[in-house]
């Protein structure tokens, strides 16, 4: 008797805990998949291609979004379908690098140029070639010369500046210049300011000024295409409409420079002991090596004492015994 009361309770915790899964799993895959697509037309475009497997395809200049973001028709052989019910798939086309990055340098370079149209109309016949389709006819713009423009930056994507993973050694509180000699430096996307350096673009030379706050050893890093837009490429799918695509970069050609920050620096000071005088003599040739404490914070043995305007004893190599000496600066 009591192992079948133990028994009726144990399935009903167990049915409690299915009602609960059954109960939350719907609804988290509901929401994941139930993209909404947007279609429409730009008058005064139209393309013709013909396809991978020899048939033609046609029509006017049209632009798509999912969720309100931008898309891509990776399908070319269906017809369009706005509305809701589209999930979210991995997009595993061979040539997916290809148009992840025809989708960056054509359309995301240019999303807010007064030309964004021919842009955005370049990056998807480009798609469509990159998928194996041959453009017959594109009018309403010159799309050679934008298609060539994509391609040329495409090409260039892989070139990193030259003082890649460089190493450089500054002081802190001053700067450094580097000059990229390859010229793609002004063609990254994130060059800014880390770990306690601060970091000036101008063009293809970037100057570095690391601060108090900064490490003695730091590896900056420089990303030519911006956090934002890197990722896998998603396809979204809704059965008898055409697939769309919403692209991100995989590789985002980083670049580093390993900088060594040297926090030390020289000093100026004054001899207070009246004896010892030979001891000032050259003084920056020689190391210093404090044997005392500054405002109560202890200075360890050879360490080199980087502060400005206080007194304390100090041990110069070349002198016989310490003496007491004003740092100036």
């Amino acid at each position: 008797m009591q192992f079948k009361k133990m028994k009726k309770k144990v399935f009903g915790i167990i049915n409690a805990l299915l009602m609960l899964v059954t109960c939350l799993i719907p609804i988290g895959t509901k929401a994941a998949n139930n993209h909404t697509v947007a279609s429409g037309y730009y008058s005064g475009y139209s393309y013709q291609f013909t396809m991978s497997n020899g048939f033609p395809a046609y029509g006017q200049g049209f632009w798509l979004t999912v969720d309100g973001g931008v898309g891509f028709c990776v399908d070319i052989r269906t017809q369009f379908e706005s509305g809701t019910g589209y999930t979210e798939n991995e997009f595993t086309h061979a040539n997916k690098r290809t148009m992840s990055l025809i989708a960056y340098y054509g359309w995301d370079k240019h999303s807010s140029a007064p030309d964004a149209v021919n842009w955005r109309l370049a990056t998807q016949y480009m798609i469509y070639e990159a998928m194996g389709h041959t453009p017959v006819s594109i009018t309403g713009f010159d799309y050679p010369t934008y298609k060539a423009q994509i391609q040329n930056a495409i090409n260039r994507h892989g070139l990193v500046p030259s003082f890649n993973n460089g190493s450089y050694e500054v002081n802190v509180n001053e700067s450094i210049t580097l000059t990229d000699t390859n010229g793609v430096l002004s063609e990254f996307a994130e060059v800014s300011s880390q770990n306690g350096v601060n970091v000036v673009r101008n063009g293809n030379s970037i100057t570095l000024t690391p601060t108090d706050s900064a490490p003695d050893e730091v590896m900056l890093q420089f990303r030519k295409v911006p956090s934002s837009k890197v990722g896998a490429p998603i396809v979204y799918k809704k059965a008898g409409a055409q697939d769309v695509g919403v692209f991100k970069v995989e590789d985002p050609t980083p670049s580093w420079i390993n900088l060594k920050v040297n926090k030390e620096g020289s000093l100026k000071i004054a001899k207070q002991d009246e004896e010892e005088t030979m001891c000032l003599t050259h003084l920056s040739h020689y190391p210093i090596t404090a044997i005392c404490q500054i405002r109560s914070v202890p200075i360890k043995q050879d360490q080199m004492v980087p502060c400005r305007s206080m007194i304390c004893f100090l041990k110069i190599s070349m002198c016989r015994k310490p003496m007491s000496l004003l740092i100036l600066s």
